[in-house]
């Protein structure tokens, strides 16, 4: 889950933390504000962690906070991917969100956990909102696809599945 950490100066940033049910203990996963300072993990709503068809890693954006508003403009959103076994975190520099206020595109895994689909609208590019595919092995990101309609402001990309 994500959780709202208050920081010194009364900013608010936020951190990924694992609950273990059998267990009880919650573990801090992330230490992002260490990195970038305030910073809100996805959007305004905080649920849209994207967890990969093994269960074992979580795709999310981290987006370095502007001003004391959480709709107020933000810096580039940087797609991630934490490991949850081993703790390692990946940052993907080959592609950064615009398009993030106040919600980033939604992250979706495809079903062999290879690539995240989003929604994006790359800078300097003419053709509007396109279906991307970041590999996570190599980092580059793929046009699936052009012309993709915006639904409730964003560009989200529901699901990925494969034909029965």
């Amino acid at each position: 889950y994500v959780m709202s950490m208050p920081q010194a100066d009364d900013t608010l940033s936020s951190e990924i933390f694992l609950f273990e049910p059998n267990t009880q203990a919650i573990t801090q996963a992330t230490s992002l504000t260490e990195e970038y300072g305030a910073i809100r993990i996805n959007g305004l709503a905080p649920n849209e962690l994207s967890w990969s068809p093994d269960n074992k890693k979580i795709a999310f954006w981290v987006i370095p906070l502007g001003e004391d508003s959480p709709e107020s403009p933000t810096q580039n959103g940087l797609l991630h991917v934490l490991n949850t076994e081993t703790g390692d975190l990946t940052y993907y520099c080959g592609y950064e969100s615009v398009i993030n206020t106040p919600n980033p595109p939604k992250l979706r895994w495809s079903p062999d956990g290879m690539y995240i689909a989003f929604g994006g609208n790359p800078p300097n590019d003419e053709r509007g909102a396109l279906l991307m595919a970041l590999h996570t092995q190599t980092g580059v990101a793929h046009v699936l696809s052009a012309g993709l309609a915006s639904t409730f402001g964003n560009t989200d990309v529901i699901a990925w599945g494969v034909l029965p």
